[in-house]
C-alpha cells in the first residue's frame, strides 16, 4: 500500500490529475455505452448564475494583499463552468441510480449533468452501465421527489452537508411545495451529523425521507438542487432551517478553532500559534469534540472567532 502510494504521487507529481482524472473517466466501457452527460435538460425552476467579486465592504479593512488573494481564489472558482450557480432544476421521468445518485432520462438512458450537485467541479464518475440496463425496470415508482446528491464522498463531509445538502432542503421549502421527499443515500442517513440535525430541526425532523440502498428509483417529476457556494444568504437559510435563535450582541467569548493533525487540513505549528492564541485570552477548542448542539451553543456565545480553513 505504501508503496502503491508512493507510484501515485510521483506520477501525480509529473502529470496534473485535471488531465489524468477526465482521462481514467472516458476509457472505461460505461462511458462510451453512456456518453457524455447533457446538460440544460430539463426546466430550471431557479436558475441564478450570478458571480459578481464581493467583500461587502470590507476591503479597507482587510488591505490590499488579502483582497487580492481572495479576488485570485474566486477567479479561480468564476473559472470553473457551471459551477457557481443557484438552481432547482425539474426534470420528468427520470430514474436515479444507486451507484453514484445520477438521473437518468427514462426514455434514451441519458445522464442529466445537473443532477449532482458541484459536477462541474469534478464531474462524477458514470455508473455501470449494464447493472442499469439490468435494473431499469425494476425501478420503484414514486410520482415525484426531490433527489439530493452531490459528488461521490461529498456526503461524508460535515461542511458539505451543512452548506450543500442543507442548503438544498432550504432552497426546496422556499421555492418547491411542500410535502414532497426527500431521497437520500443510505450512507448519508447514517451519518451522526445528520441524525443530529434532526434533532435540533423540527423542520428537518418532519420531512418525508427516501432512503436510496441499492434499489434505482423513478419519479414522474424528479427535482435537482445546486446551492450558491459561500454566499450569506446560504448561510442564514440554513441556520434558519436548523432553528437557530439570533446571537445575543453582549457575547463577549473569543475562540481559537483547531483541528487534530489526523484531519486534510490543520497547522504543522499547532502549538505554538495555540499558545500566542491564548496569550490574548482566546479558548482553543477543536470542535470534533463537540456534539451539533454544543457547536451551536459555543458560536452563539462568541464575538471573535480565529480558524484555519477546513
Amino acid at each position: 500500500m505504501a508503496l502503491k502510494a508512493t507510484v501515485k504521487k510521483m506520477v501525480l507529481s509529473l502529470i496534473p490529475f485535471s488531465f489524468i482524472y477526465p482521462l481514467k473517466k472516458k476509457i472505461t466501457i460505461s462511458y462510451w455505452l453512456f456518453g457524455k452527460a447533457r446538460k440544460n435538460i430539463g426546466n430550471y425552476i431557479v436558475c441564478d448564475a450570478n458571480t459578481d467579486f464581493t467583500l461587502y465592504n470590507m476591503e479597507e479593512q482587510l488591505g490590499p494583499e488579502v483582497v487580492n488573494g481572495f479576488r485570485n481564489c474566486y477567479n479561480e472558482y468564476v473559472s470553473k463552468d457551471g459551477l457557481l450557480r443557484k438552481y432547482i432544476l425539474e426534470v420528468d421521468n427520470c430514474i436515479i441510480e444507486p451507484e453514484y445518485g445520477w438521473g437518468i432520462l427514462k426514455k434514451d438512458n441519458t445522464l442529466i449533468f445537473d443532477s449532482i450537485s458541484n459536477n462541474a467541479w469534478i464531474e462524477s464518475w458514470h455508473p455501470d452501465y449494464f447493472r442499469f440496463k439490468k435494473n431499469k425496470g425494476k425501478a420503484i415508482a414514486q410520482k415525484f421527489f426531490v433527489s439530493l446528491c452531490m459528488i461521490k464522498g461529498g456526503e461524508n463531509n460535515y461542511w458539505h452537508f451543512l452548506h450543500d445538502l442543507l442548503g438544498a432542503v432550504a432552497l426546496a421549502k422556499k421555492h418547491l411545495p411542500p410535502g414532497i421527499p426527500f431521497l437520500i443515500s443510505k450512507n448519508f442517513s447514517e451519518r451522526p451529523f445528520f441524525k443530529a440535525a434532526l434533532a435540533q430541526s423540527s423542520q428537518l425532523a418532519n420531512c418525508t425521507w427516501i432512503i436510496r440502498g441499492e434499489e434505482y428509483f423513478y419519479a414522474e417529476k424528479a427535482y435537482f438542487i445546486q446551492t450558491m457556494p459561500n454566499s450569506n444568504e446560504q448561510f442564514f437559510n440554513v441556520r434558519d432551517l436548523l432553528e437557530i435563535p439570533e446571537s445575543d450582541n453582549k457575547v463577549n467569548r473569543k475562540i481559537f478553532l483547531t483541528r487534530n493533525n489526523k484531519r486534510i487540513r490543520f497547522l504543522n505549528n499547532s502549538s505554538a500559534i495555540e499558545t500566542i492564541a491564548r496569550s490574548y485570552g482566546f479558548e482553543v477548542i477543536d470542535t470534533d469534540t463537540l456534539s451539533l448542539l454544543e457547536q451551536i451553543k459555543v458560536f452563539s456565545e462568541t464575538k471573535y472567532l480565529v480558524g484555519i480553513h477546513g
